[in-house]
């Protein structure tokens, strides 16, 4: 037993003694492996101060290899940030940099560092007519190295886009596609969908609508899917908005035809016809299948669905009164022609009033048509007789202007195309050519789609890249493609005078801020709002002028009591015109027989009475001078002598003798002799010799042939 205990004893010593053994040579290895690895960390770290004083360039920090693009308002920032190295460069738009060794590390340039350069690309730094410019980076350690190039581009977004059908009409339940095509642009421009009355645009991938490269895709197609639709493109540069496609879904367009007796509403397959007598013009109502219409003398309401006829309050009793009619769906309101007056009326069916907005005189151009541009807030017609045009002005009569006056000869119809912004106007010429064109609602791009002779167009409407047009001559309706190529839709009518596309209707909504809408806009008369000024405006109907306040109405009584005044003034004006001739007519006549009277020689020398000559004791011619009194007093005897003078005038015989002026003037000349002395009198004629009492006559030189 001892012997086992004590070899256990030994065993256990000697391990013992063996794990303190090993114990001391792990920690000796340990320590052995760690020195190793301390000195291969040093020998790291000398390499890498030996590398970096050999110069090796390290980039920390470079601009991302993508397309930058510059706008007016957007500039790039370019950065590179570089190690151990003398400089650093930047260098845009073909600039280049400066070659050679100097700069190096090692050699003229002693401090190798870390640097860091920044640059910022504007459109100044593009040259003229160039779209885009790279842009390098250039460091100099122990040798020049060159960074790879950065490209830019001006972003850009042009204005114009693709065309596109203004219009698509779809059945239920179908599938429609509208098309959009952006502006060219860089970078491309991203297209986003809005109906228009909507405030958020239209989801991509969501639902019915969806937007695919570009084209919204709406599936299955509702009523309520009508509208209005316009696509958006926008880049960094810009955002421009496309044309508008107008949608309808329901059911087919119709044509509405007006004619004399009847209306017609017809298909490619039918025709359905409702009474009515004289019809001169017509235009759809605010009111789903309900048209306003005039015969000349009253403008009525009528229904498509049951035919069914009610009047308006603008009745007329003059026949040939009303002619052109066009409707303002959004504002509600009617505006018409007035032949008798050669004017413009506006008037509101609801509150029973009409205003004179457009005045011309009887005796100047003739007004034919007028039309309504809801998107513009204009008022266009058209007016024959004397200088034909086409003019236009603001809903409320205001900015008139003369849109076209030139080769416009007999303009019949009027219509507008409100998504391409054109008007349209058909007639004739003095040579009984048919006429149609179309310009811009500017007035501009003046373009001719009809001139042939055996037609007469009296009134067109434009539906889908059509235009459709009446025509007397051909007692039907014919259809002209903008392109060209005119073909018959219905014949066989009699005198058409109007033609309309008839059809749901897309909703007219009247403008949120309408503030006619609220107590008439607090205007006595008519309320009319204005969309392109924002605000409403009060117009009184004739007679009334619009009080200061813009609101209410009064008579016009000082206008009128001017008027009598200035009748007046007139009329006194004349009367005193009138005597004052005849007392010139007077005159002159009492003239004329004064001189016939002073004419005759015999009636002069009656004027003068006849002197006895007397003698005194001198031998002098003596004067007997006779006062009035005494002649006055010798009556007869004075009457006596003077007849006696007058035969012995006339004859040179007594007076009992008859004697004429003709025998006057053959009557021997004789001496007119003149005595003159102060205060004495001058005596003229042979036989009637006044003698002065004077001492010292002075006798004047003898005047013969009196």
């Amino acid at each position: 037993m001892r012997v086992g205990s004590e070899i256990c004893n030994r065993t256990n010593l000697l391990n013992t003694s063996e794990t303190r053994v090993g114990s001391a040579v792990m920690l000796r290895i340990f320590t052995i492996f760690a020195g190793a690895v301390v000195l291969c960390f040093a020998q790291e770290g000398n390499n890498t101060q030996k590398g970096r004083s050999r110069g090796s360039t390290v980039f920390l920090q470079v601009p991302q290899d993508i397309h930058y693009y510059v706008t007016r308002n957007q500039s790039v920032n370019l950065t590179w940030v570089a190690d151990n190295v003398c400089k650093i460069q930047i260098k845009c738009a073909g600039k280049k940099f400066k070659e050679g060794d100097t700069g190096l590390c090692g050699k003229s340039c002693k401090s190798c560092r870390k640097r860091k350069k920044t640059r910022i690309v504007t459109l100044a730094d593009f040259p003229k007519k160039i779209r885009t410019i790279t842009c390098q980076c250039k460091v100099w350690a122990i040798r020049p190295v060159r960074t790879e190039k950065i490209i830019l581009e001006k972003a850009y977004l042009r204005r114009n886009f693709g065309k596109v059908p203004p219009c698509q009409v779809a059945s239920l339940n179908s599938t429609v596609v509208l098309p959009c095509a952006p502006p060219v642009g860089s970078p491309p421009a991203n297209v986003t969908w809005y109906k228009i009355g909507e405030s958020s645009s239209l989801f991509r991938n969501k639902g019915r609508r969806r937007v695919r490269s570009g084209r919204l895709i709406i599936k299955r197609s509702r009523v309520g899917d009508s509208g209005e639709y316009r696509c958006v493109a926008q880049n960094i540069a810009a955002r421009r908005e496309g044309p508008v496609i107008r949608v309808v879904v329901g059911e087919r367009p119709m044509l509405l035809v007006g004619s004399e007796d009847a209306f017609y509403l017809s298909n490619t397959s039918n025709r359905r016809r409702i009474k009515a007598e004289n019809v001169v013009s017509f235009d759809f109502s605010w009111e789903e299948n309900w048209i306003f219409w005039s015969d000349k003398k009253s403008i009525k309401e009528l229904s498509m669905h049951d035919g069914i006829s009610r009047d308006t309050p603008f009745l007329y009793d003059d026949v040939g009164s009303v002619k052109g009619l066009s409707v303002d769906w959004e504002a509600k309101k009617l505006y018409w022609i007035d032949g008798q007056k050669n004017a413009i009326y506006v008037g509101d069916p609801q509150r029973k009033v009409k205003v004179k907005i457009i005045d011309n005189v009887p005796d100047s151009a003739t007004l034919e048509s007028v039309a309504v541009s809801h998107s513009k807030s204009f008022l266009y017609w058209t007016s024959s007789g004397g200088t034909p045009k086409i003019e236009r002005a603001r809903l409320d009569g205001s900015e008139r202007k003369v849109l076209i006056n030139n080769s416009v000869h007999f303009p019949n119809g009027l219509a507008i195309d409100e998504s391409d912004k054109k008007l349209y106007w058909a007639g004739t010429d003095s040579y009984n050519y048919g006429i149609i064109e179309a310009v811009s609602l500017e007035g501009l791009s003046r373009t001719v789609l009809l001139y042939r002779r055996g037609f007469h167009p009296t009134a067109l409407t434009f539906y889908q890249n059509f235009v459709y047009w009446s025509d007397s001559k051909k007692n039907a309706v014919l259809r002209l493609s903008c392109r060209g190529g005119e073909s018959i839709v219905v014949s066989g009518l009699r005198n058409p005078t109007g033609v309309k596309i008839f059809h749901n209707r897309i909703g007219i909504s009247v403008p949120a801020t309408d503030s006619c809408l609220k107590d008439n806009g607090q205007c006595d008369h008519l309320c009319l709002y204005l969309p392109f000024r924002g605000r409403h405006k009060c117009l009184c109907e004739e007679n009334f002028v619009l009080d200061e306040n813009g609101k209410h109405c009064r008579k016009r009584v000082p206008e009128i009591k001017s008027t009598s005044t200035r009748a007046t003034h007139s009329s006194h004006t004349v009367i005193l015109s009138i005597v004052i001739l005849l007392l010139v007519v007077m005159g002159i006549i009492y003239c004329a027989v004064r001189v016939i009277q002073r004419g005759c020689p015999c009636q002069r020398s009656q004027d003068v009475p006849r002197m006895p000559r007397q003698s005194n004791e001198q031998g002098e011619d003596l004067l007997a001078m006779i006062d009035q009194s005494e002649l006055e007093n010798t009556g007869s005897q004075t009457l006596n002598e003077s007849s006696n003078l007058l035969g012995q005038d006339c004859s040179g015989e007594p007076s009992g003798s008859e004697a004429t002026c003709e025998d006057s003037s053959q009557a021997s000349p004789k001496d007119l002799v003149f005595y003159v002395q102060p205060g004495g009198v001058a005596i003229v004629g042979d036989d009637a010799q006044l003698h002065l009492h004077s001492s010292s006559p002075v006798r004047a030189n003898p005047v013969t042939n009196l």
